[in-house]
């Protein structure tokens, strides 16, 4: 298994036959996804490098942002990485989960934004994709968002209101480890026009998935004990690891 130290942080190779194992599961993403979900050939030109992709794309409805990373875990950790994010490291956002019927994760999160710029906040429901997953027999996971009503907030910050933020987390077991994707579309709201919000994403992009595949490596040492437990997207509660 190749690796390369990069400036940004250790990165992993793809396995070679990754556009292959991509090709047999895109159609069936692509016809069971309510969002955008591309992996183009200068993608997986990337990740066989061993680095992480980030890009924008244009559809009707204007531009997303996109990144991939190959990561060296089973895809239960990648999963637990996604949905840890009460434990985010870096202090990026405060997240405060509110009560929503399962298997809807509803959560209140503020992103913390550098001065002069105002942090950005909104309320999102969170729904894995268990379609997606019965059909490719458990190799690709995913988990969709959208904007929820604002109202449901428990506790409003100081922050601009989110006028858009859908998309998803896609990952497909590639047997020897994961391919993690990200597809968002979001509207910072306020001065900020929707392309410089798109570039944005698109430069922490690389670096938030790095972060993520870090946290998946490390997870056995987190999701133990009292840890609120994750299921998977059939619904069946992913097995703490022991202490």
């Amino acid at each position: 298994m190749g690796m390369i130290f990069a400036l940004a942080g250790l990165a992993f190779a793809a396995p070679s036959d990754l556009a292959r194992q991509w090709a047999r599961v895109e159609p069936t993403i692509r016809t069971r996804t309510e969002v955008p979900v591309p992996l183009s050939d200068d993608a997986v030109r990337t990740l066989l490098s061993g680095e992480v992709s980030a890009a924008r794309f244009e559809t009707d409805e204007g531009s997303w942002a996109t990144g991939a990373i190959w990561i060296d875990a089973p895809i239960e950790r990648v999963w637990l990485a996604i949905n840890d994010g009460e434990h985010d490291p870096k202090d990026r956002t405060t997240l405060r989960v509110l009560d929503a019927p399962p298997p809807i994760r509803r959560v209140h999160l503020t992103l913390h934004l550098p001065f002069p710029i105002a942090d950005r906040q909104w309320v999102s429901d969170a729904l894995p994709n268990r379609a997606l997953y019965d059909v490719t027999e458990g190799r690709v996971w995913q988990r969709q968002w959208k904007l929820s009503d604002r109202s449901l907030a428990v506790v409003e910050d100081r922050g601009v209101w989110l006028l858009e933020n859908r998309g998803a987390w896609t990952l497909l077991d590639t047997t020897d480890g994961t391919l993690l994707l990200f597809t968002v579309r979001t509207a910072l709201g306020g001065l900020l026009p929707a392309s410089i919000t798109q570039g944005w994403a698109v430069r922490t992009l690389r670096s938030t998935l790095r972060d993520f595949g870090e946290r998946a490596k490390k997870i056995d040492r987190h999701y133990v004990g009292s840890h609120r437990q994750v299921a998977d997207p059939s619904g069946s509660i992913i097995r703490l690891f022991p202490r």
